[in-house]
């Protein structure tokens, strides 16, 4: 936005925009460079904000990187994305959540990227990242329970399962530049995961 359409804006949008400027700046500089060989002063540099108007909007990196996260955090998208409507087979609705829910963590891989780098050594950003995944597993395993009660599947601990369809998507994800699952295509990968997902590889008696 250019400084004639800046004037035209409240103090508060203006203060909005810049803040929002800074935080964006933070997401890619931490996705590329890492949290720990990012500084402030290199967040204000790519940003074109002065030191001050940094520390104005706030204290720290830490503080920046909460607000990185809570900007760019993905809840809703996820629960739009396990947001189970119509009648399809189980088979084809588990497909569609597992796929949905990898293409959500490409369109937000610079967040991702953060989170796996620095979940573990950041305690306020581990307490914000733990409700993503918790939602995610509560409304599979709410679908799974549902298809149980209705006779469509047997029953089984919801929860592993549920974990288990969410880690299958997470780690092809992450895995997917040192690890590739053979000549397959994503879709082919998680479509013959949830098939032994469903189907199990013992041998049946």
């Amino acid at each position: 936005m250019d400084t004639e359409s800046e004037k035209k804006l409240t103090k508060a949008e203006q203060a909005a925009m810049r803040r929002n400027q800074i935080i964006d700046t933070a997401l890619k500089l931490f996705s590329e460079k890492g949290f720990g060989n990012t500084t402030i002063k290199d967040i204000s540099e790519t940003a074109g904000t002065s030191l001050g108007l940094m520390y104005h909007y706030f204290a720290g990196k830490d503080e920046l990187l909460v607000a990185v996260f809570e900007k760019h955090n993905f809840l809703e998208p996820l629960r739009k994305t396990l947001t189970i409507k119509g009648n399809k087979p189980v088979r084809d609705v588990l497909y569609e959540i597992a796929l949905k829910f990898y293409k959500l963590l490409i369109s937000r891989r610079e967040l991702v990227n953060i989170v796996l780098n620095e979940m573990r050594i950041n305690p306020s950003l581990n307490k914000a990242w733990s409700a993503i995944p918790a939602e995610g597993i509560r409304l599979i395993s709410e679908y799974l329970e549902a298809n149980i009660a209705a006779g469509n599947l047997k029953p089984h601990n919801t929860d592993i399962a549920a974990h288990t369809m969410m880690y299958t998507a997470i780690m092809h994800f992450i895995s997917q530049d040192f690890f590739p699952a053979s000549n397959l295509t994503t879709e082919q990968y998680l479509k013959q995961a949830i098939d032994i997902f469903l189907d199990g590889i013992a041998k049946k008696p």
